[in-house]
């Protein structure tokens, strides 16, 4: 009898001590939850962060992770902020969380007001996503990618296909709708695209001009007096050209970037037929801002062409003559 007592009572103390082994952390948690709270009283947010971080590494709860969240918030993380304010409303049983839900969503809209949102969409299925290096899944994706305000490089990669990439400027509180398609790559050398065929340039030399000099000062001899006015002239006309059309393409590079930044804010995207629409729905405005970008494309090109052949005739002038 004294055995079964003696063996129930190590029993229930292994229990006991089971129990305190496994509430122990989240003790400690608790703990630096409150010290963290403490430190942002005091307005020491990341000492605060860091407590937070610990106390959901020793035991995650969904308090823990909207004081992350809305420490997150004040230190202005905000895809840090949004990931943990999330995670803290889904403990929907959680006491602390119905209580203060409220504000916990009003902080989530904040935060979510300063993200921009990325929609990425094309072929093939299963391509890739990488955002800002980022891998963010495969196509389809379930939900938009996240990024900070500014340019955000969009790349889509996928065996047997040519990569392809864009880059777009994300918007606070907005989302964006990019499609990329990519191409499958070629098991053969395809031939380089022709380029405008710079003209030919025929040099030709007249024969020395035989000069007679004036009665009583010699006889006649003669003379390569150097380039005529037309030559001359022709060098710095073809060299001026040539910076004129660099500028010129130049310029219209610019123009397209800004063309494509207007294209991004509208919220255009193109269809699988190159046709630009907004939201879903055709739109004018697309359709005339994706014409005037693919035409100041076109016109940087050939600026940058005759550029070059302006530049090689005005050095074959000057070397040649």
């Amino acid at each position: 009898m004294r055995c079964c007592v003696v063996a129930c009572q190590a029993a229930a103390l292994l229990l006991a001590t089971a129990g305190i082994a496994q509430a122990q952390p989240a003790i400690e948690a608790e703990a630096g939850i409150k010290r963290g709270i403490e430190l942002r009283r005091r307005g020491e947010d990341e000492a605060a962060l860091r407590e937070f971080e610990k106390a959901q590494a020793l035991a995650p709860t969904p308090r823990g992770a909207a004081q992350t969240g809305l420490c997150e918030q004040q230190l202005e993380r905000w895809l840090d902020a949004e990931l943990h304010i999330n995670e803290a409303l889904r403990g929907v049983r959680d006491p602390w969380i119905r209580k203060n839900r409220k504000v916990i969503e009003e902080s989530l809209a904040t935060v979510r007001s300063k993200i921009g949102r990325v929609r990425v969409g094309g072929d093939p299925g299963g391509a890739e996503v990488v955002v800002n290096g980022q891998n963010v899944g495969r196509l389809p994706l379930s939900e938009p990618a996240r990024a900070l305000p500014g340019p955000v490089r969009i790349e889509l990669r996928a065996q047997g296909y040519a990569p392809a990439s864009v880059t777009v400027i994300a918007t606070a509180g907005q989302e964006t709708r990019v499609d990329l398609r990519l191409e499958k790559e070629r098991t053969t050398l395809a031939p380089a695209a022709a380029l405008p065929a710079a003209p030919t340039v025929v040099v030709v030399r007249e024969p020395a001009t035989q000069v007679a000099l004036a009665a009583g000062q010699g006889a006649p001899a003669s003379a390569d007096a150097g380039p005529g006015t037309g030559i001359r002239v022709a060098r710095w006309l073809t060299l001026v050209a040539a910076v004129a059309l660099i500028g010129g393409g130049v310029y219209e590079v610019l123009s397209h970037e800004n063309k494509i930044a207007d294209f991004n804010r509208m919220d255009c995207s193109l269809d699988a037929a190159g046709r630009a629409y907004q939201a879903g729905m055709p739109s004018a405005s697309c359709q005339r801002t994706n014409t005037e970008a693919g035409a100041a494309k076109r016109f940087a090109t050939y600026g940058f062409v005759g550029a070059g052949v302006m530049a090689a005739t005005s050095a074959l002038l000057f070397l040649a003559f």
